[in-house]
């Protein structure tokens, strides 16, 4: 396992046991879909998502694969953001994602729930927060993929959070039974980020709504078997924590 931090920039940089660091292949161009979540006739909540058609099913009143995961994402989202007080926007540019093949597809949908929860959940501040750091109350979270015929796929999911807490992932580790107190504090930085991809290491209680998503980054990278993917993540304390994930173009 490889871990890196960048000291002079603020950035971290942690990867699991296969991974990469922050390079990878570009994403292509394509316009957001963040407009499928952006407005609601509903005055009491305003960010209630619109009702979208069909959002399961066959034939021609289903959504298409991308769309239909957006909105399966933008509805957890929103779900796990106001049980704890907070308010997300879900945003997404997926152009290569009708080139998956379904079984792929489907395994992708997945791993977004896991890191869309991972995000609100972890990540996102409640609107109290945001507003008393100077952030804009509604928290973001966006997701990306992108292929390129050399280098493969990259999917990406970045949330402008508070980053990688070192303070609670330790007490977690401890609680856990992970390590022992003195462990813990003689681990380093890249040592303590690296642990957020073991079993059992979650910061934040599962909230109403989450169905065992968001419970730890081991639970998306577990649904990556076989699949010879690589997975990094990069934390700016304070500003946001982007998880990335690559693998081949076969």
């Amino acid at each position: 396992m490889r871990a890196h931090v960048s000291n002079r920039s603020g950035n971290r940089d942690a990867s699991g046991p296969n991974n990469i660091g922050p390079e990878g292949p570009p994403a292509s161009p394509s316009m957001s879909m963040d407009a499928l979540a952006a407005a609601s006739t509903d005055a009491a909540d305003p960010f209630a998502l619109v009702p979208l058609l069909a959002l399961s099913g066959d034939g021609e009143a289903a959504l298409p694969a991308d769309r239909a995961a957006f909105v399966d994402w933008a509805a957890l989202a929103r779900r796990l953001a106001g049980a704890q007080g907070k308010a997300v926007r879900v945003e997404a540019v997926l152009d290569p994602f009708p080139r998956l093949p379904p079984e792929r597809a489907a395994m992708l949908r997945d791993v977004g729930m896991e890191l869309v929860a991972n995000a609100v959940l972890h990540g996102i501040e409640p609107m109290s927060a945001r507003r008393r750091l100077g952030k804009d109350p509604v928290g973001a979270v966006r997701l990306t993929l992108g292929f390129d015929e050399r280098e493969g796929w990259l999917f990406c999911v970045r949330d402008d959070g508070r980053g990688v807490d070192l303070a609670r992932l330790r007490e977690a580790l401890v609680s856990g039974g992970a390590c022992t107190p003195a462990e813990a504090a003689r681990l380093s930085e890249r040592e303590t980020i690296v642990k957020v991809f073991e079993p059992g290491v979650t910061t934040a209680m599962q909230a109403e709504g989450a169905r065992g998503h968001g419970l730890g980054l081991p639970n998306a990278v577990e649904r990556l078997r076989g699949l010879q993917a690589r997975v990094s993540l990069v934390t700016v304390p304070g500003r946001s924590t982007e998880v990335r994930i690559a693998w081949p173009p076969g």
